[in-house]
């Protein structure tokens, strides 16, 4: 038994000291000097060059090959230019160079084996890359994530997600704050006069930085700069720095469509010929370019201020819905819980100058593009008292709670419950639609939200097939399907993050649906949607929406003989109950114009029952539309035009 203890222990020892003797190599911060061992910081590691990162990480390996084709791996040879320059890229830089720090730091071309590089992009199928005969400079692993001294093996690194300041030190300021506050006018990086300095494609300081001077415009992204994952944020396509969805959300509304403003401005000042003097003229004009608050919701309050707008903040922030979306049972509707720290001077009592749009962490949760997963979401409003919640609508969860509605026929009805016996002259009545903007959710789900106003006694529930797509335990769910795309639909640009599900020419006709293949599945349209078919539903919803807005306005004689539509002389404070009802209805069509899609029974029952009691104050279940024939034939081509049968 003795001998037997004795042998545990020298076995217990002999592990020990193996380990320590592992650990000391792998993940130790200190460094041998002459028999004495040096503390040194582990972000002081020193570096050890590229060529020992690829003796673990395999250049066959996909981590590498994304690397190898991004501008990181070989931006020499992937150098943008603006249209018309007559500069070409100069040489690699020296050692000695101000651009040498960006550029080649650690002089990692030196170091790699090209063969085995080039053997690796010939069997990834690159070929773009597969003739290099010399390396470029390249930017290596450690000049974004530090010196690898003690990372081999199993030890730790200093910078495994490069934040702002790693990635500022040469995509922001110069003297490497790297904090993206708002940039002096005339200071960009590296110097006014270099072509780099101010090339319109290069200098993220034209898209980055939103102005807090001009508190209704945006100009650019306001980075969280106080976070290590401020930069991958957005820019989380692993290695490959691929811009494709980045690109795709700026033209979006969910960006305000900046891009579409920066890139007039760069067209707009586009000169026959650029040179360093009218480049940075251009640089300035770009960076002033943004979104309005005039034509954008994002910029149009000021968003952040908790005691103005904190009831807002859950739709017209990232802040807000991130926080919603992480946690729905306990976000705070005021506002309290949301930081805006990361904005220009912004305090729980003091909003900033800046605001946000809704940036790719609003919806996703991390580096990776992880979508958040709230469950089922509930509503602002109530329905019979009680609230409502959408049904399960899988990854689609994230984009219903700002496109569910603030508010539905139960809305629209309290808000003339404090008026007379007859329901009559409301201070209470809004001239907009109770359903706030763009509730695309509430009309899909109209079964649950009751988005619109609806007649005592007419039947609206409906089985809505758009509601129910994709929605298995691993669907996509309605919205990602038609906007992003659906599950046979792979590519970054398939996935289309600019949320559009068709496209259209000057005109507004439609000339394309995005994601038709999706449409076309035998679950779904079975091969009978098309363009032509969309469009023809298209101008009959139009059709319809035009008569009940004559109807309305008394241009087609209403049994009021008012014009209600028109907000100005206050009519619609005045008339009856159901004729506000029909008035709000008229303000839906508006605010969701895609109705006919989202949920097309439910949009022509709307139309219907609003001009039907509008034109004699009475339902009557038949219309007589001669002479508007497109909306005879939208609302019911059954019937006859004269006396159009409800849908």
């Amino acid at each position: 038994m003795k001998r037997m203890k004795e042998m545990r222990l020298l076995f217990v020892l002999a592990a020990l000291f193996l380990g320590g003797a592992l650990f000391s190599g792998c993940g130790s911060a200190t460094k041998e000097s002459g028999g004495e061992e040096d503390i040194v910081p582990l972000s002081q590691a020193a570096t050890v060059g590229m060529d020992q990162c690829l003796t673990c990480h395999s250049p066959f390996s996909t981590l590498v090959q994304d690397y190898l084709v991004s501008r990181h791996g070989n931006h020499m040879l992937a150098a943008a230019k603006l249209p018309n320059d007559t500069e070409t890229p100069g040489a690699d830089p020296s050692p000695t160079s101000c651009a040498y720090e960006c550029h080649d730091p650690f002089n990692d071309r030196d170091k790699i084996d090209l063969v085995e590089i080039q053997a690796a992009i010939v069997a990834f199928g690159n070929t773009a890359k597969a003739s290099w005969t010399t390396a470029a400079s390249i930017i290596g692993c450690e000049g974004c994530h530090g010196g690898g001294q003690y990372h081999r093996g199993v030890g730790p690194i200093p910078f495994p997600v490069p934040g702002p300041a790693q990635c500022g030190e040469c995509h922001y300021l110069n003297d490497a704050l790297a904090k993206a506050e708002w940039i002096d006018e005339g200071f960009y990086p590296h110097h006014a006069d270099s072509s780099s300095g101010n090339n319109v494609r290069r200098n993220i300081t034209d898209s980055h930085v939103d102005d807090p001077a001009t508190a209704d415009f945006i100009e650019g992204y306001a980075v969280r700069y106080d976070q290590q994952n401020g930069c991958v944020d957005c820019h989380f396509n692993g290695h490959k720095m691929d811009l494709t969805i980045n690109y795709q959300w700026a033209r979006s509304g969910h960006a305000g469509e900046i891009k579409e403003h920066k890139d007039a401005a760069l067209v707009a000042g586009l000169p026959a010929a650029i040179d360093s003097a009218t480049r940075l003229l251009l640089l300035a004009d770009v960076a002033a370019a943004g979104s309005d608050g005039a034509d954008y919701a994002w910029p149009h309050y000021d968003w952040d201020d908790r005691a103005s707008r904190g009831s807002c903040q859950v739709c017209h922030t990232s802040t807000g819905i991130s926080n919603f979306l992480s946690a729905p049972a306990s976000y705070d509707t005021s506002g309290a819980g949301n930081n805006y720290s990361h904005l220009t001077g912004w305090t729980a009592t003091q909003s900033s100058g800046q605001n946000e749009l809704l940036y790719c962490w609003g919806c996703h949760s991390d580096s990776k593009g992880t979508l958040r997963n709230p469950g089922p979401i509930p509503l602002d409003y109530t329905y019979g008292g009680a609230t409502v919640v959408l049904p399960e609508a899988r990854k689609s969860n994230v984009c219903v709670k700002c496109h569910g509605g603030r508010g539905n026929v139960d809305s629209i009805l309290a808000s003339v419950a404090e008026a007379d016996a007859n329901l009559t002259d409301s201070i209470n009545r809004s001239s907009r639609f109770s359903g706030h903007h763009a509730p695309t959710a509430g009309s899909m789900y109209a079964a649950q939200s009751h988005i619109a106003y609806e007649f005592t006694g007419q039947s609206y529930v409906s089985t809505n097939a758009h509601a129910g797509i994709d929605v298995g335990s691993t669907g996509r769910g309605p919205c990602v399907n038609c906007h992003l795309g659906g599950s046979t639909e792979a590519t970054a640009a398939q996935k289309n993050h600019t949320f559009e599900a068709t496209t259209h020419d000057v005109a507004g006709a439609i000339t394309l649906i995005v994601h038709e293949t999706t449409c076309n599945t035998a679950a779904c349209h079975n091969s009978g949607m098309s363009v032509a078919v969309l469009q023809g539903r298209k101008d009959g919803f139009e059709a319809a929406k035009t008569v009940l807005n004559d109807v309305m306005k008394n241009t087609i004689t209403n049994y009021l003989g008012l014009d209600i539509a028109t907000t100005s002389n206050n009519n619609y404070r005045t008339v009856p109950v159901d004729a506000y009802g029909a008035f709000q209805n008229n303000i839906y069509m508006s605010e969701e114009p895609c109705s006919f899609v989202h949920n097309g029974l439910y949009a022509k029952r709307v139309l219907f029952d609003s001009i039907d009691f509008m034109l004699d104050g009475t339902l009557n279940g038949t219309i007589d539309l001669t002479g508007y024939g497109a909306a005879a034939a939208y609302l019911n081509g059954a019937s006859p035009v004269d006396a159009v049968a409800r849908p």
